[in-house]
């Protein structure tokens, strides 16, 4: 939330998942205290451009949003304006956001309809976004991409095992090897590992670190 200043916000190598905004779980989503028990949208995050002078740089780098659900009812929530990442200004104010080598996947609107991946609902959403080397389920349908924006798709990522919550990569997923060197922030992935292998950095939040190489035994 940014009232009047100027802010840059690097959000890098960042799991978010298992949240959930609605009548019951975990409020991620600001409410005002007529909509507490029934919320809003951005189970992950929403970050806000609010006074006349504000101003914010949003920068979401590795990151992986996997498994939210956004289920608010307060009065005007619908399945058009739920949304995962809510990114939002205010009338005079000023919200630029660059999405890169993200993962977006698994994210439900109420009734287990996909949730849009970006979304404003109670303000306006930020006029565009730069959306670079990510995934997500509808390939960013109905977000207004930038014109730098690039290599967006909506392959499901093959996580290792979703169903157990484990969104580290195998060797055949389409975020491997696929993310943009340029927007890298840092050395190291989630767990600590070197975060460009084979020259080209990974989507998502972990680096896929590539296969043990096989030796052969000898038994006589």
């Amino acid at each position: 939330f940014n009232r009047s200043s100027t802010a840059t916000v690097d959000v890098r190598n960042n799991i978010f998942s298992n949240s959930r905004t609605g009548g019951t779980g975990l409020h991620i989503a600001i409410a005002n205290t007529n909509a507490a028990a029934t919320g809003y949208a951005g189970s992950s995050m929403w970050l806000r451009s609010y006074g006349s002078t504000a101003s914010i740089i949003s920068n979401f780098t590795n990151c992986t949003f996997v498994d939210n659900v956004d289920s608010g009812s307060a009065s005007g929530m619908t399945n058009s304006n739920r949304a995962t990442l809510a990114l939002t200004k205010n009338t005079n104010s000023n919200h630029i956001s660059n999405i890169s080598n993200c993962v977006f996947w698994g994210n439900k609107a109420a009734s287990g309809t996909i949730a849009r991946p970006i979304g404003g609902f109670i303000e306006s959403m930020i006029s565009s976004a730069t959306i670079k080397n990510s995934i997500d389920e509808t390939n960013f349908t109905g977000i207004t991409l930038s014109g730098t924006s690039a290599n967006t798709s909506n392959s499901n990522p093959l996580f290792t095992n979703l169903s157990s919550s484990d969104y580290t990569l195998t060797s055949s997923s389409p975020a491997v090897d696929t993310g943009n060197n340029a927007n890298v922030i840092g050395t190291t992935d989630l767990f600590g590992n070197q975060r460009i292998i084979n020259t080209t950095v990974d989507m998502g939040a972990y680096e896929f670190q590539g296969c043990v190489a096989p030796y052969n035994i000898n038994v006589n």
